[in-house]
């Protein structure tokens, strides 16, 4: 029992430790350890940002990276001119103590849910860059807007190697840095048009990076003068569905999309997407629930209806089957007086 004290007094000194280490300031190399400290600096100093997403205790090529040729005095030299870093390391060893043990002392636990709170903020952050592995490392605006990714695959052995890959990228720069600045001056349509072009020049996946700038949008053009609240209105609920997915939360998934199927300036197609969808999200939760899979079915008729023609309509029509086959077999437990018979086929619009 002592030594299991003993070792719990330990975890909660380097837990303390590593968070009052891990202040606003940066390593002796320039490299910031909090995203939201790195943009304000970015802002204050009209810089971009060098983003590395690293597991440095836990795969040789982060752990090279990060030793031969970014956290040297090369590169330091070379990224104070214009660039501000940060580093959002995964590795166990940042994060000592996780997950949370439930058997902890209410102090130790304290700290553990500080630690899992970091962790969850910053896996969001990487996520919003759609990391797929590391190390991964991208060029970002100070307002945190996507502009490149940068390769960190084997060819790069040497400082000067990674500094060529940042330089060859320094026409993106100028031109995303140039979208966004159109987006803060001029008259209100021209701000939103000005968006729609920061919009179409960031990849799909980065576009929840855009989160305030579409809800901007959605402010400048009430009246509809671009022709594009349809297109800003589905970009902000698929934003709205894509952070519900990340808290593992289904049901604030489903509500944001009935924005998109309650609204007026939406076609009917993607209408039909909206409720394919939700069926979709909710068939992720307990499709053994009967009425579940009754709300999946009544979504895929809506579905169906809102556009029976589009391409979409065959598959939608299969799953309406399946679904409905899928309810009558949930009730096989039940007896005859207390079954409940869906519709047969789709509805009519």
């Amino acid at each position: 029992m002592k030594k299991k004290l003993t070792a719990m007094t330990a975890l909660l000194a380097a837990m303390s430790l590593f968070i009052s280490c891990n202040s606003n300031s940066p390593d002796r190399f320039g490299w910031y350890e909090d995203f939201d400290r790195a943009k304000e600096v970015a802002q204050k100093n009209d810089k971009d940002i060098l983003f590395f997403v690293s597991l440095i205790n836990e795969d040789e090529r982060s752990a090279f990276f990060s030793e031969n040729i970014i956290r040297t005095k090369t590169f330091k030299d070379f990224a104070k001119k214009s660039l501000v870093c940060v580093n959002l390391d995964f590795s166990a060893k940042k994060y000592p103590g996780l997950p949370v043990d439930e058997s902890a002392s209410e102090k130790v636990k304290k700290s553990m849910i500080k630690l899992q709170q970091k962790y969850d903020k910053n896996l969001r952050i990487a996520t919003s860059f759609y990391v797929e592995s590391t190390p991964a490392a991208f060029l970002i605006t100070k307002e945190g807007y996507f502009i490149s990714s940068l390769s960190c695959d084997g060819s790069i052995i040497k400082p000067e190697d990674f500094i060529s890959v940042i330089d060859s990228k320094a026409e993106e720069r100028s031109r995303l840095n140039a979208l966004v600045e159109a987006t803060k001056s001029g008259g209100k349509i021209e701000q939103a048009r000005a968006i729609d072009a920061l919009y179409e020049a960031t990849p799909p996946q980065n576009r929840i990076l855009l989160a305030n700038e579409i809800e901007r949008f959605l402010e400048l053009d009430k009246e509809n003068e671009t022709g594009l609240i349809g297109k800003y209105t589905t970009a902000s609920v698929n934003i709205e569905v894509q952070k519900a997915f990340m808290n593992g939360d289904m049901k604030a998934a489903v509500e944001a999309l009935e924005k998109i199927t309650s609204s007026d300036f939406v076609t009917d197609e993607e209408k039909q997407q909206a409720y394919y969808m939700s069926a979709y999200i909710l068939r992720q939760t307990d499709v053994a629930d009967i009425d579940v899979t009754r709300r999946i079915f009544e979504l895929l008729q809506k579905a169906y209806a809102a556009s029976p023609e589009s391409e979409a309509a065959p598959e939608i029509l299969q799953a309406i089957e399946i679904t409905k086959e899928a309810f009558d077999l949930l009730q096989q437990h039940l007896s005859e007086d207390k079954r409940e018979r869906l519709p047969d086929g789709p509805l009519s619009n």
